[in-house]
């Protein structure tokens, strides 16, 4: 099941994956934060927004041009001095991919509408239909099923 937990452990495997010898605490840090802000989207149910509307849940701040551009952000405002301009780059693609793989741990999931990673230019959600977590048996469907 994708929770906070998962999400934080998956960001810190990729982190910790990402940067030999060892990354920085602050970097390990900002990585969890990332995973963890596309379910700030819940706040929308406080102000009506519809689950399946593109800026509901598991929306717009699942997809890949959210991750996109919080990497940016962070990238651009958090590590803007000398010392890190070589690794700018690769913080980008950590901080990505880190914000990005909270979609995909929603995607294993069995629950909600999917997830919309291309937002805002195609709400369709979707499910990975080839594993899923808290599935009893495989379905057999095809991978990236789209969802309803």
């Amino acid at each position: 099941m994708a929770s906070p937990l998962t999400h934080a452990v998956v960001a810190l495997s990729l982190g910790t994956a990402w940067s030999c010898p060892r990354p920085a605490w602050s970097v390990l840090v900002l990585g969890v934060a990332c995973a963890e802000i596309p379910d700030l989207d819940v706040i929308g149910f406080w102000f009506g927004v519809p689950y399946g509307h593109p800026l509901g849940h598991r929306g717009f701040t699942h997809s890949l041009l959210f991750a996109g551009m919080l990497a940016g952000a962070v990238v651009g405002f958090g590590f803007s001095g000398d010392e890190w301009r070589n690794r700018r780059g690769r913080l980008w693609l950590y901080i990505f991919f880190a914000t990005v793989s909270h979609g995909f741990c929603d995607a294993l999931t069995e629950g909600g509408l999917g997830v919309a990673f291309f937002a805002p230019f195609d709400n369709t959600r979707y499910f990975f239909r080839f594993v899923r977590w808290s599935c009893p048996h495989c379905t057999g469907e095809m991978p990236f099923q789209q969802s309803g």
